[in-house]
């Protein structure tokens, strides 16, 4: 019984690897990317077509269970350290762009999903929310801070900004429905 299960996982690995391979070229992806529904197969890409014309903008905004208004204006989740670091020194040394770049990775995710089930999430927003990179970002936003009040619900919002580009106003890009907290 022990070796048919370890065959079975080098197996599923030896697949998921090929696949993984097949997901980095741009004729062959497209056929990986249609058997890959919870983004289990990596695609690694190190250069974007446009570099950093865009950058994200992380909020969240907390409510009362009963209310309809928030308890607040949307509180913006700041990356920057606050420890004196060295900024000349993050050049080559940024353990903080780590959090950033994971939470873009999550946010290109969604909003790719979003755009290819975009009529399954009309008919069940619950589509969505069972994806798993919005959950790992709701996870890391629901955890951030604790809770305004005990029976308080939070929602993330994700803004587009022009860094190089000042004229241009942050663009709402993504906005969550509200989730109940953990007390």
């Amino acid at each position: 019984m022990e070796s048919v299960l370890v065959a079975l996982i080098i197996v599923f690995l030896y697949i998921w690897g090929i696949a993984t391979i097949f997901y980095q070229f741009k004729l062959t992806s497209r056929y990986v990317g249609k058997w890959n529904y919870f983004a289990l197969v990596p695609k690694w890409t190190f250069f974007a077509p446009l570099p950093k014309t865009t950058d994200y903008d992380y909020y969240y905004q907390d409510k009362l269970a009963d209310a309809d208004e928030p308890l607040g204006p949307p509180v913006r989740i700041d990356f920057e350290p606050r420890n004196g670091f060295n900024s000349r020194l993050s050049m080559f040394w940024n353990p903080q762009k780590r959090n950033e770049k994971a939470l873009t990775d999550l946010m290109h995710f969604i909003l790719d999903y979003k755009t290819k089930y975009r009529d399954r999430i009309k008919t069940n927003p619950l589509v969505l929310e069972i994806y798993t990179p919005y959950i790992l970002l709701l996870n890391f936003v629901s955890h951030l801070a604790p809770p305004a009040e005990d029976d308080c619900q939070r929602k993330f919002l994700v803004y587009s900004s022009y860094g190089h580009y000042p004229k241009r106003e942050p663009a709402l890009t993504f906005e969550s429905v509200y989730h109940e907290l953990d007390a």
